[in-house]
């Protein structure tokens, strides 16, 4: 059966304008990042380290690199953890508007429970599975003068068949029952039937951001030329607006992946 992308786009927008609850997710996970990065900021402040001495190098003593060592590692984690945790709560709810049309606020943070640790170790997982290039780029580099750009060229291949593999990885997570490696087994065995849907998804998601998102850029870029303060007031209403809009419309293309993973099996 011939699939109507468009026709799926045009749905999932309609969808989305329904249930514009699943913007709180999204809205959490900002106002939890505020607030990690304003919580780390205090602490750099109690210490009396300021910006200038990150960027400057002053603070190179043994006692602050070890600080801000962990405190980097310490946003790491959480961002990580506060990151699974969004994307269960947003997948959950984006099964129920795929498959039944409409999703549930109360159903939010069960989703985010129910999926949270299921969602992160997948996500360890595909790490894993992208730390052969990372091999492949140090491996290569120690060939003279042509290693760097092959072994550019080989760990980019390697990474673009990945992602084809596991583009559906999240629809899978939370609609199959299995272990976390079963997840990444079930997308592998998904996209290899169906390759050919998986690259007009992917290309239709693109085609749209592109669509929607490069004249915000080209504005933008044609504002940067002016120097007086009204263009800079301009600017920064175009970037606020590009960010919402970005927002909204990631969420209508991951609705519409959704519903592209179970239109087709």
């Amino acid at each position: 059966m011939k699939l109507n992308y468009k026709r799926i786009l045009s749905d999932s927008w309609e969808k989305f304008k329904k249930n514009l609850i699943l913007v709180i997710p999204s809205i959490i996970g900002v106002a939890i990042t505020i607030g990690i990065f304003f919580v780390t900021g205090l602490i750099f402040m109690l210490m009396g380290i300021s910006s200038e001495q990150i960027v400057s190098y002053d603070l190179l003593t043994t006692k602050n690199i070890v600080v801000l060592s962990l405190m980097i590692v310490f946003v790491f984690i959480c961002m990580f953890l506060l990151n699974s945790f969004i994307r269960a709560m947003e997948l959950g709810m984006m099964k129920d508007v795929a498959s039944k049309g409409k999703t549930d606020i109360n159903k939010m943070f069960s989703y985010g429970k129910e999926y949270f640790l299921k969602y992160l170790l997948t996500s360890l997982i595909v790490v894993l599975f992208v730390l052969p290039a990372l091999v492949i780029l140090i491996l290569f580099s120690l060939i003279p003068v042509v290693g760097t750009p092959i072994g550019a060229f080989i760990a980019g291949v390697y990474l673009i068949v990945l992602f084809l593999y596991l583009f559906f990885v999240g629809p899978v997570i939370v609609s199959k029952e299995g272990t976390p490696l079963e997840m990444i087994k079930l997308s592998f065995d998904y996209s290899k039937r169906n390759m050919k849907h998986v690259l007009v998804t992917f290309g239709v998601s693109l085609v749209a951001m592109l669509i929607i998102m490069l004249p915000f850029v080209i504005i933008e870029s044609l504002l940067t030329l002016g120097e007086s303060y009204l263009i800079a007031f301009l600017l920064s209403i175009v970037v606020f607006a590009r960010n919402i809009v970005n927002v909204l419309l990631s969420l209508v293309i991951r609705l519409f992946e959704f519903k592209a993973y179970l239109a087709k099996k």
